[in-house]
């Protein structure tokens, strides 16, 4: 590893590479490459490739060759290319500017930089040759912004841009700067844009020994490859950096690329089949036939006799009336008809699952004209607070039999995402608060139920949902939900979960404190939490998490089941994780939470989770309808 003046930027884009070509007057400084490659004009390429190394201070020997190498891979490519080695700052940003108008012509846009970067206080910064640094104050008026290259490019609306980033070079003047951290912060890509970086944030890269740097070195060869996808080129050369590093660099990709892109296209591109015929004109659908499947589908993988006995007394001849005997059959047989409904979303705050002892839920009623007028109406398009799918006309089911003396336990959640699940040895059960009790602190009350549904956000498809209907509370303020398969926090954050049909659990040793009753715009923490869980391969791990929380604003939010005014809550945690296989990794949360202090809940949560650098997902659990004792009270006093 050399020792590099500057920790690197966030800016790598995804780049265009091929077998080397000629590259004449390579010494020059400043060159322009014509694009050779046959059939180049077809769709315009232009690159800006940097390679800085003639630091006064920490110079570093493979930046040049990197540049010019991939200056030659790029031409090979069909890319026009604008290259510089050892600029200056006003080289730089008269470079930046020229990239920015050609854009404007459209095609596609690619910026490599390799060199010294640093990231100040979120922000990455390129490192100029000559640049003056003393003070941290100084990095961004003697250096190049990162997002300076990502306005230029989205600017210039030219549908596709690739960064890339070979600058995460150890930074010898962190220890005099209040921000030390190291490497490059993460970057979120505009649409269209792919940013790659040589490693993952906040570590450092290897400058190389040999020509190249180790990054750039396997950058090349990816890119030489014909047939390859732009993704797979970079999933190779994480996979090849990984290995000749020992685990030690790991590079890292953030990309909203829409659309497919080659380097070097695959040699005999088929073409497309000649489109189908459209199909037939299919007849009106059958109104009551659309609610049995759609309740079905809110059931079927229930885990409790009274959620699937409730489809069963609603449609005893349906269409999935003999599945419906089946499963519930199999959930007679089990031992216990207690099931969790928990998120695999990080959990703030946790402490160990409490197990409570309910009866056995009561059969449902038959369904009379109440339930059929509730359920329809709930599935008809009017909308209205309670939101309009089968999953809601299933929760009011549940609600008013529960009305007429019927108590159904557990979640009615239709497709659930995976659940995580009580410790594998729990501990003794911790005794719910006497009956008296009906409501905590914070107002949350018997009987009261939200329902949350869970999207990818990559997508846009909705992957799970889930019923929470609170039972009791336990001694220590906590929660109890569904029947004790899942707790909160007293003030409505998921805690502790398990599944016993599915051998799965977490809990939290202490937990991520999230929400306190004392927040304000401006107010700052740092949150520390243990998590250990066990997924459905039997596999336990435990993570230690440390970061920082704030509350960056108060706005409105609406979310399907209103508008709401809350806090915006962000939180930037990082943990070390270790499975009981030996592997270890580390997890990056970055979480967007809004909470609402009038209406005493939270109402939406955003989650990027990367592991050892790699976007794994981007969901946002929201809450979708819910039904409050308080809420009716109050509007029955009203009347």
């Amino acid at each position: 590893m050399r020792p590099n003046p500057f920790l690197p930027t966030a800016l790598a884009a995804v780049l265009s590479l091929v077998c080397p070509l000629p590259l004449t007057a390579a010494t020059d400084r400043n060159l322009v490459v014509q694009a050779t490659a046959p059939g180049s004009a077809a769709v315009k390429r232009l690159a800006l490739v940097v390679g800085n190394g003639a630091y006064a201070d920490a110079p570093l020997q493979n930046p040049p060759n990197d540049a010019r190498a991939m200056a030659r891979a790029l031409e090979g490519a069909g890319f026009e290319v604008l290259l510089h080695t050892d600029a200056d700052q006003r080289t730089l940003m008269t470079a930046l500017r020229e990239f920015g108008q050609r854009l404007r012509g459209g095609g596609t846009g690619l910026f490599y930089y390799a060199g010294h970067g640093m990231q100040i206080r979120g922000r990455n910064y390129l490192i100029p040759v000559g640049a003056d640094i003393q003070r941290e104050d100084e990095v961004a008026y003697q250096s190049l912004d990162v997002q300076a290259v990502l306005d230029k490019m989205d600017s210039a609306a030219n549908g596709t841009n690739l960064v890339i980033l070979d600058a995460c070079r150890n930074n010898p003047f962190a220890r005099s700067f209040r921000s030390s951290t190291q490497g490059l912060a993460p970057v979120d890509a505009p649409v269209g844009t792919l940013v790659a970086f040589a490693t993952c944030p906040g570590a450092v890269a290897s400058d190389g020994a040999t020509d190249n740097g180790l990054y750039t070195r396997h950058l090349l060869q990816a890119l030489a490859e014909p047939g390859r996808k732009v993704e797979e080129v970079f999933k190779q050369v994480r996979t090849q950096v990984r290995r000749d590093s020992g685990g030690q660099q790991i590079p890292w990709e953030s990309t909203s690329l829409e659309g497919e892109f080659y380097f070097h296209p695959p040699v005999a591109m088929a073409s497309p089949p000649p489109p189908l015929p459209p199909p037939p004109a299919q007849p009106a659908p059958d109104p009551l036939a659309a609610l049995d499947a759609a309740l079905w589908a809110t059931v079927r993988d229930a885990q409790e006799v009274a959620v699937v006995q409730a489809y069963l007394t609603r449609f005893p001849q349906g269409r999935h009336a003999a599945e419906a005997m089946a499963r519930l059959a199999v959930l007679q047989a089990l031992p216990s008809q207690t099931a969790a409904s928990a998120a695999t979303d990080p959990a703030p705050e946790v402490t160990a699952p409490t197990q409570v002892s309910t009866p056995a839920p009561a059969a449902l009623p038959v369904p009379g004209p109440a339930h059929d007028a509730a359920t329809a109406s709930l599935l008809a398009a009017g909308g209205g607070r309670h939101g309009t799918d089968a999953n809601d006309a299933l929760a009011r089911l549940a609600a008013l039999a529960a009305a007429e003396g019927a108590r159904p336990s557990g979640h009615l959640a239709g497709t659930a995402s995976p659940a995580i699940a009580s410790a594998p040895a729990p501990s003794p059960a911790t005794p719910v608060a006497s009956p008296a009790a009906q409501r905590n602190v914070h107002g949350f009350q018997v009987g009261d139920w939200y329902n949350f549904r869970t999207v990818d956000r990559l997508t846009g498809i909705t992957t799970g949902r889930q019923l929470w209907r609170i039972e009791g509370f336990a001694e220590d303020g906590d929660i109890i939900v569904n029947g004790g398969g899942l707790r909160l926090t007293s003030l409505g954050l998921p805690i502790a979960a398990s599944d016993p049909a599915r051998g799965t659990w977490l809990e939290w040793k202490p937990p991520l404190q999230m929400i306190d009753t004392s927040m304000h715009v401006g107010y700052k923490r740092d949150v520390n939490g243990v998590r250990e869980q066990r997924d459905s391969q039997g596999r336990s791990s435990r993570s230690v998490f440390k970061g920082a929380l704030k509350v960056v604003g108060r706005e409105n939010v609406e979310v399907p089941a209103g508008n709401f005014e809350a806090f915006r809550i962000e939180v930037r945690a990082q943990g070390d994780t270790e499975r009981d296989d030996g592997a270890r990794y580390t997890l990056w949360w970055d979480i967007k939470l809004w909470w609402a202090p009038a209406f005493g809940m939270w109402v939406a949560m955003d989650v990027d989770e990367r592991v050892d650098g790699r976007l794994e997902q981007r969901t946002r659990r929201e809450l979708w309808t819910f039904e409050r004792l308080r809420d009716t009270a109050t509007a029955e006093a009203r009347r």
